[in-house]
């Protein structure tokens, strides 16, 4: 099946979580502010979009956890290198054994 397709949509999320932390940063209604939130939806929109021929393509009891971890993942790993968010021990931890549950997923 194609591995892609599993991972497009995670690219999208991902990015639009990080989006509405960049808006965050920003007033309320401010043009910034408003700039990264339209994005923000157009990345969920394109993921949600992108998902939906995904399942189509993969069982749901796969697609949806690798989905909901991969976007954890990228989303714990920019936030460190864009935001410099902390990273600690356990969190790094918990990112392993999420790696591994795809890995498990993947291979099954």
């Amino acid at each position: 099946m194609n591995y892609i397709l599993l991972f497009v949509p995670v690219i999208f999320s991902a990015a639009a979580q990080l989006l509405v932390k960049a808006a965050a940063k920003f007033e309320i209604k401010t043009p910034q502010w408003l700039l990264f939130i339209g994005l923000s939806l157009v990345s969920y929109v394109v993921a949600f979009i992108i998902y939906s021929f995904t399942v189509r393509n993969w069982p749901i009891n796969i697609a949806s956890p690798v989905n909901t971890i991969a976007v954890m993942v990228v989303v714990f790993t920019l936030a460190a290198l864009i935001f410099g968010e902390v990273i600690t021990v356990k969190q790094v931890i918990g990112i392993g054994f999420g790696l591994v549950a795809i890995i498990l997923l993947l291979t099954a």
